[in-house]
C-alpha cells in the first residue's frame, strides 16, 4: 500500500472510532433502549463474589460482567445505572472500532490495496454499525466475532498461522462471542469450512488442535455464563422463551411488526435499506467478479456463513434487524472488494473513468447516510425535547394521555398520566374507555410510530384501530398536532430509514415524536362516531402524511 493510500485510510478509520464514541449519551442517559436497559439493570445487580449469577439470560455473562467491571473501576463500588450504561456503550463502540480496522485488514488481504479505501469508507460510515455502536449491546461484540474469526482464517488458508495457533485463536475468540450471546456459537462455521477447504495441508496434529479450539470455547463459555451450572433452569426457560418469541408461538408486542412479512423478501428488503442499495449492489457484483476472477476461495468461509445464516433467520417469525449484524460487515467487506474489482473491468473495457464515477457514487450514499445518523446523536432526543416542551406548557390537573409500549419520559409536572388501550382486546368496552380518555384528555404524546404503524394492519386483531388512527391523524377527533420532534441531521429526513424500514432502526435513538392538543373538547360520543365513519385508508404513509398535513 502506498504511503498517501495507508495515511486516508487509517484518518477513516480513525473517524469510524470517533463517530462511534462520540454521543454515547444520546438519551440523556435515560435507558431508552429497552433491551439495554435490561441488560444493564442486571449487571447492576452483580456482585463480586458470590452474587454472579444474573436475572436476567437473554444475554450471556460476559455481556453483563464487562459492564459492571468497568463501571466499578471508573465509577467506583455500587456504579449508578448511568455509569453501567455509559460502560455498556463504550465497550460496544470500542468493539465496533475494532471491527472497523478488523474488516479493512480483511480487505487488503483479498482485495490488495485497490480494496483498502473502499473498505474504510464502508466500515467506518456505515449506519446500522454506528447506530449499534451506540447502544450497550451485543451487535458490536457479535460483528467483532465474525471478523476476527474470518481475518483468522484467511491467515491460516495462506500459511501464515499453524494449526495450533489458529485453533487458540479461534477457540478463544468463539468462547468469548458465547459469553457476549448463544448466536456466536454459529459462527462456528467460519474456522469449520476454513479447515474442510485446507484439509489436504493438515497433518496429526489437526485432531488435537481441533479439540483445544472446542474446550478453548465451550470453557470460556462456561466461565463467562455461571448460571449454566448454578441457574440452569432458568437460564434455559429464558432460552425457550426466546425461542418462542423467534418462532412466533410467543405473542408479543414487539413482534407484531411481522405479522405480514414474508420470509427472503423481508430480509432482502432489509438489507437493502441497511447498505442504501448501492452497497448491496456492490456486494453482489464482488461475488460475482470474484468467481469470475476465481478469486473466491478466503472468501468462502465467511460468504458461507452469511448464505446459511440468512438462510435461517429468514424463516423466522421475528425479524429484526439486529439479527442481520453479522452478515453486514461481511457484505460491505464484498461491496469493497466488488468496487475494487468493478474499477479494474473498467479499465479492461476502456471504461475507467465512467466506472469510478459510478463507484464513487455508490460508495458516497452509505457513507453520507453513516454520516447523518453518527451526526444526529449530538442533538437532543425528540423524547426530551417533547417532554420539556409539554411540562413547559402543562397545567396542573391536565391529563396527558400516552400509548402502550411505548419508551420515554412518563411523568409530567402536576399532570395525570393515562396510557390509552389500544392493544386491549376489540370490543365495545375498549372503545367506550379510549372515547372516555380522548374525551377527558388535555394532550396526547405519540412517542414513536411503533402502535400507529402496526395496529391498524392488523385488521383482524384490532379492527377498531384503523378507524382510529385515521380519524386520529385527520384531526376528526378534536386532537391536532401542536409540535413534531425529531434528531437535527443534515439532509433533514431525506438519509433517514423509511416506514419500510424495520422499526428498531429509529424508535429506540431516532423516533419522530408527535404532540397533540384536545383543541375541540369533543365527548366522547361524538369520538366514537367519527371513529365508526373514518375512511380505511391506513396504510402507514398516509397516516403519517396526515399528521404532518394537519399539525
Amino acid at each position: 500500500m502506498t504511503w498517501s493510500t495507508q495515511r486516508i485510510v487509517t484518518w477513516i478509520i480513525v473517524l469510524g472510532a470517533v463517530l462511534r464514541i462520540q454521543g454515547l449519551g444520546w438519551d440523556g442517559w435515560l435507558n431508552f433502549h429497552p433491551d439495554e436497559r435490561n441488560l444493564v439493570s442486571a449487571a447492576r445487580a452483580l456482585v463480586f463474589p458470590g452474587g454472579m449469577i444474573p436475572n436476567f439470560h437473554a444475554y450471556n455473562g460476559l455481556a453483563l460482567m464487562l459492564p459492571k467491571a468497568l463501571a466499578f473501576a471508573v465509577c467506583g463500588a455500587g456504579p449508578s445505572l448511568e455509569c453501567i450504561t455509559w460502560a455498556a456503550r463504550l465497550i460496544s463502540a470500542l468493539c465496533a472500532a475494532a471491527s472497523v480496522l478488523v474488516g479493512v485488514r480483511i480487505a487488503i488481504r483479498l482485495g490488495g490495496e485497490a480494496a483498502a479505501l473502499p473498505a474504510a469508507l464502508l466500515l467506518a460510515l456505515s449506519a446500522p454499525l454506528i447506530q449499534w455502536a451506540h447502544f450497550g449491546t451485543t451487535e458490536s461484540a457479535l460483528i467483532l466475532t465474525v471478523l476476527v474469526l474470518w481475518l483468522s482464517a484467511i491467515r491460516f488458508a495462506d500459511g501464515q498461522d499453524s494449526v495450533w495457533r489458529a485453533a487458540l485463536i479461534w477457540g478463544v475468540t468463539l468462547g468469548l462471542g458465547l459469553g457476549m450471546k448463544t448466536t456466536a456459537g454459529l459462527f462456528a462455521l467460519i474456522p469449520v469450512v476454513a479447515v474442510a477447504l485446507n484439509w489436504r495441508s493438515l497433518d496429526r496434529r489437526a485432531v488435537p488442535a481441533a479439540l483445544l479450539c472446542a474446550v478453548l470455547a465451550l470453557s470460556l463459555f462456561v466461565l463467562t455464563t455461571p448460571a449454566l451450572i448454578y441457574a440452569r433452569a432458568d437460564y434455559f426457560g429464558v432460552m425457550r422463551f426466546e425461542s418462542d418469541v423467534v418462532s412466533g408461538r410467543a405473542d408479543v408486542f414487539w413482534t407484531w411488526q411481522f405479522t405480514h412479512a414474508r420470509n427472503f423478501i423481508y430480509e432482502a428488503s432489509q438489507l437493502w435499506r441497511l447498505l442504501d442499495g448501492s452497497g448491496l449492489m456492490l456486494a453482489l457484483l464482488g461475488i460475482v467478479l470474484g468467481l469470475a476472477a476465481r478469486q473466491w476461495r478466503r472468501s468462502v468461509p465467511a460468504l458461507l456463513l452469511a448464505v446459511l445464516y440468512l438462510g435461517v433467520i429468514a424463516l423466522w417469525h421475528a425479524k429484526f434487524t439486529r439479527y442481520l449484524a453479522p452478515v453486514v460487515p461481511i457484505l460491505l467487506i464484498l461491496a469493497a472488494l466488488g468496487a475494487a474489482r468493478l474499477i479494474v473491468w473498467g479499465e479492461k473495457l476502456r471504461f475507467p473513468a465512467t466506472i469510478k464515477t459510478l463507484v464513487i457514487v455508490a460508495l458516497a450514499l452509505p457513507a453520507l447516510t453513516g454520516l447523518v445518523t453518527a451526526v444526529s446523536y449530538r442533538s437532543v432526543d425528540p423524547r426530551i425535547q417533547a417532554a420539556d416542551l409539554l411540562n413547559s406548557r402543562v397545567r396542573s390537573g391536565e391529563t396527558v394521555l400516552v400509548e402502550p409500549r411505548e419508551v420515554g419520559i412518563m411523568g409530567f409536572d402536576g399532570a395525570d398520566l393515562e396510557v390509552l388501550p389500544l392493544t386491549d382486546p376489540p370490543g365495545e368496552a375498549k372503545l367506550e374507555q379510549i372515547t372516555e380518555l380522548l374525551a377527558d384528555g388535555d394532550w396526547l404524546l405519540l412517542y414513536s410510530r411503533r402502535n400507529w404503524a402496526v395496529l391498524p394492519g392488523l385488521t383482524e386483531r384490532f379492527p377498531e384501530m384503523c378507524g382510529y388512527y385515521n380519524a386520529l391523524a385527520h384531526g376528526d377527533l378534536g386532537y391536532i398536532v401542536v409540535a413534531r420532534f425529531d434528531r437535527v441531521a443534515p439532509f433533514g429526513g431525506l438519509l433517514e430509514p423509511d416506514l419500510g424500514s424495520e422499526e428498531t432502526r429509529v424508535v429506540f435513538d431516532r423516533p419522530v415524536v408527535y404532540l397533540l392538543r384536545n383543541v375541540d373538547e369533543m365527548t366522547s360520543g361524538e369520538i366514537w362516531t367519527q371513529i365508526e365513519l373514518a375512511p380505511q385508508d391506513c396504510a402507514p404513509e398516509t397516516l403519517r402524511k396526515m399528521f404532518e398535513r394537519h399539525r
